[in-house]
């Protein structure tokens, strides 16, 4: 099984980015969904 990594940045204005490393489809969709919350995400851009 392929290694999978959740990566959460915060910066000192304390916006996030994440970045989701081995989850394929719909199921990193589920991650990042979890990961949100009642958060609002501004951008998303998907990975190759």
């Amino acid at each position: 099984m392929k290694e999978k990594t959740v990566v959460i940045e915060i910066d000192e204005h304390g916006n996030s980015s994440m970045d989701l490393e081995g989850f394929q489809g719909k199921g990193c969709a589920d991650v990042a969904r979890d990961f949100q919350g009642g958060d609002v995400v501004k951008t998303a851009r998907n990975k190759r």
